[in-house]
């Protein structure tokens, strides 16, 4: 009897250590998880902006035709820089949604092995 009380004591006792790793985890994750959140954000304000140069810098290629060549080379190269920085801007939100899922994949996986251990 005082055998099966004291495994019962120490079952309790994991369960209990369980639930705490089960949050501290969960905090972790989702810290990580508002960081990448708050990256994505950023991010896409950066390419909003780059947008919004490009297309002023559209604007002034098509109203300003009386301008030089030399002045619509620039503003054409301007245009291409932007373009390029657009794409680049694109590729980072796709890599930290990526990084995002996986992130939320792992925090799926502890929660599983987690209440696999508690049953």
């Amino acid at each position: 009897n005082a055998k099966l009380e004291k495994d019962v004591t120490n079952s309790e006792k994991d369960k209990e250590r369980l639930r705490k790793d089960l949050a501290q985890k969960k905090s972790s994750e989702g810290s990580i998880l508002k960081s990448k959140v708050d990256e994505l954000d950023k991010a896409q304000i950066r390419i909003r902006t780059l947008e919004e140069k490009l297309e002023v810098a559209e604007g002034k290629i098509k109203n300003f035709s009386h301008k030089t060549d030399d002045e619509k080379v620039n503003l054409l190269r301007t245009m291409s820089i932007l373009k390029e920085e657009i794409k680049e801007k694109d590729k980072e939100i796709k890599k930290l949604v990526e990084e995002q899922k996986e992130t939320e994949m792992k925090h799926e996986e502890v929660i599983e092995k987690c209440l696999i251990r508690e049953v």
